[in-house]
């Protein structure tokens, strides 16, 4: 319960933030992936790091990529 005048925030902490998702260090999006925060396809769709579904490592040049790809 809040006090008034306060309010609640039911969104994930990974959907929180500010600035460019594209600009974020894919090691840290591959980490939230492997503790589970966000999915391979958002970590894909929504920052633009394409993650191993097997080792959660990043693919550098696949990351690269997509992110000018994205950009233009």
């Amino acid at each position: 319960m809040c006090q008034k005048g306060l309010f609640s925030s039911s969104k994930p902490e990974a959907e929180r933030g500010y600035g460019n998702p594209h600009l974020r260090d894919p090691a840290r999006v591959a980490e939230e992936v492997k503790n589970g925060i966000i999915s391979i396809k958002k970590a894909k769709e929504d920052y633009g790091v394409v993650i191993n579904p097997k080792t959660f490592e990043v693919n550098s040049e696949e990351t690269e990529k997509l992110r000018k790809k994205k950009k233009s």
